[in-house]
């Protein structure tokens, strides 16, 4: 799978997370992902060693960005031992605006 593949319409080269990962964190830090789309900031984080924590509001993106950091897999070899992978749907809710 190439990096510009169907399941968002929004898809960055991994390199591009990758050059600010590496400038702006250390190996074992937590990189914050508000907008995980595809999970692409995700996969650099985990390639070079740091954490990873990413929020994504539409559901159906869920199996893409499985696919994409390969926790689809029945072996997740990628990853160290004591790693943990969890992936959760969380509601969106609009907050209603008083008038």
């Amino acid at each position: 799978e190439t990096e510009w593949f169907q399941g968002h319409e929004a898809v960055f080269p991994v390199e591009v997370p990758k050059r600010l990962i590496r400038m702006y964190s250390f190996v074992g830090d937590t990189v914050l992902d508000p907008f995980l789309g595809s999970g692409t900031t995700t996969l650099a984080a985990m390639q070079l060693g740091r954490n990873s924590i990413g929020y994504e509001i539409n559901q159906t993106l869920i199996p893409v960005i499985k696919r994409r950091l390969g926790l689809d897999q029945p072996s997740l070899s990628l990853l160290p031992e004591e790693a943990e992978v969890k992936i959760e749907f969380a509601r969106f809710c609009q907050r209603e605006v008083m008038e």
